[in-house]
């Protein structure tokens, strides 16, 4: 009897050691998880303010040093829709947030077009130089100018596809007569009515204006010499030939070239909805030649050159 007890007593202290054991091992690897959980991602992104769709997709889609850079800057609820624009640029991403502190009822999509293509800034206030070893794809505007003594080598024009007098680089030439020829075969008549414009030209142009209207007016419709993408030799003019059309958006002229100026290497310059980008108003004649890889993937987008050289450079 008294050996019963004996052994009932061994095997109670012994469960209650296994318990206790077993309860200490519990706080261990609890005590373990939550050192470690600590130091996870997951943790570290939720306890700067991402939720849990923020987190997983910061997890899935950025690297290391990425994951590392955001953890030391303040939350940001525009952060993971910035990443999914299709033009984001990663070394950029300072520059968005920065812009998007005082400007929060812009879309990333807005804060990403601003930034790439400097028109953050107000017009002249930053001028860079025109990359003119970019060739077809150099981008002159407010931002970015080229000298007074650069000139294309530009060729006349045959009256067949112009207007008198009318010059453009002789690397697009064959591509404006293709243009007109295509539009020819579906009985419609373009002309060109207007290409390449020195620096002295445009200056000339642009003093004109200032002295008429004013400076405030004269920025919003002409450019500054050296800003002028006509003086590239590679904006050409095309229009309807010898015909007044009140709805241009509704001629057949402008819906073909609309639809087909991208295979011959066009895109319309300034187009409509695009002020804010461009620095210029709609004008719907107003074509540059960027090449038909360029000019293809700028149609199929629906973006402007500044977006694209943005993005791209």
């Amino acid at each position: 009897m008294v050996q019963k007890k004996l052994n009932k007593k061994k095997l109670t202290l012994a469960i209650s050691a296994l318990i206790g054991i077993i309860v200490i091992m519990v706080l261990i690897i609890s005590l373990i998880f939550n050192i470690i959980k600590k130091h996870s991602i997951e943790y570290k992104l939720e306890k700067v303010g991402y939720n849990t769709e923020e987190i997983e997709y910061i997890k899935t889609n950025f690297s290391k040093a990425e994951q590392d850079k955001i953890l030391n800057m303040e939350y940001s609820s525009i952060l993971v829709s910035l990443y999914k624009e299709k033009y984001f640029r990663k070394d950029r991403l300072d520059e968005y947030l920065e812009y998007y502190k005082n400007n929060k009822s812009l879309s990333s999509s807005e804060i990403v077009a601003k930034i790439n293509t400097y028109t953050n800034l107000e017009p002249y206030e930053k001028i860079f130089d025109a990359d003119t070893s970019k060739n077809e794809l150099m981008l002159v505007n407010k931002y970015y100018k080229l000298n007074d003594d650069y000139k294309p080598d530009v060729e006349l024009i045959s009256s067949q596809y112009s207007y008198s007098g009318k010059y453009a680089s002789k690397t697009i030439i064959e591509s404006i007569q293709n243009l007109i020829d295509a539009a020819k075969e579906d009985n419609l008549k373009l002309i060109v009515s207007a290409g390449y414009r020195s620096y002295k030209d445009q200056e000339d142009i642009y003093e004109s204006y200032k002295l008429n209207n004013g400076i405030r007016e004269a920025d919003e419709n002409v450019s500054r010499p050296g800003h002028s993408d006509y003086q590239t030799g590679l904006a050409v003019d095309i229009e309807p030939y010898a015909k007044y059309i009140e709805n241009v958006n509704e001629s057949e002229e402008y819906q073909w070239l609309i639809n087909n100026m991208h295979r011959f290497g066009f895109i319309q310059r300034f187009p409509e909805g695009k002020e804010s980008i461009t620095g210029f108003k709609y004008s719907a004649w107003h074509l540059r030649y960027v090449g038909v890889e360029a000019a293809t993937f700028i149609h199929d987008n629906n973006i402007t050159l500044e977006e694209y050289y943005g993005y791209k450079f």
